[in-house]
């Protein structure tokens, strides 16, 4: 069709908060996931989280998408948006993203598993999913990198997958 399409005003979606530095992380059913996801990515090896252009002190937000996601949709075939993404409308004046949004049913999904069984102790539950978690971000930040310009315009997809693989 060709033409530039934006959507009205009401159909915007703010990504809900589920933490804010200087803050702390929201109330709610995520609430000791998260806390306990941000714990691990603050006791990762410092080479790990610069492999994957991660840090931190940089995240001013870790938010959640509420929007339905939609797996057979063509944009969400590319592997990088599954795992969530840093917010292209967040960007500081050095150019570094600042706010990272993960899909809610990748949040849904953990949850499931900490609610859901019964065998193991919640405790250890919740510190798997918080691993999966903490994962998740560093894959994605691996991918998207710490800005816009962290990657040059010739590096592929698939040329990234295999360190992510590797510190994953």
């Amino acid at each position: 069709e060709g033409r530039r399409l934006e959507p009205y005003d009401h159909e915007w979606v703010r990504p809900i908060p589920l933490y804010l530095a200087g803050v702390g992380t929201s109330a709610g059913i995520y609430k000791d996931i998260v806390e306990s996801a941000l714990r691990i990515l603050n006791q990762t090896d410092p080479l790990i989280l610069h492999q994957a252009s991660f840090d931190l002190r940089m995240l001013d937000e870790l938010a959640m998408d509420p929007r339905a996601y939609d797996f057979d949709h063509p944009v969400n075939q590319r592997p990088n948006y599954h795992f969530g993404q840093w917010d292209p409308h967040v960007i500081d004046n050095s150019g570094n993203y600042r706010r990272f949004v993960v899909q809610q049913v990748t949040l849904d999904a953990l949850l499931a598993r900490v609610t859901e069984e019964s065998a193991l102790p919640a405790d250890e539950l919740i510190v798997e999913a918080a691993a999966v978690l903490a994962g998740t971000i560093l894959m994605a930040s691996g991918i998207s990198g710490h800005g816009p310009g962290a990657f040059p315009s010739h590096v592929t997809l698939a040329s990234l997958l295999g360190p992510i693989a590797a510190y994953r």
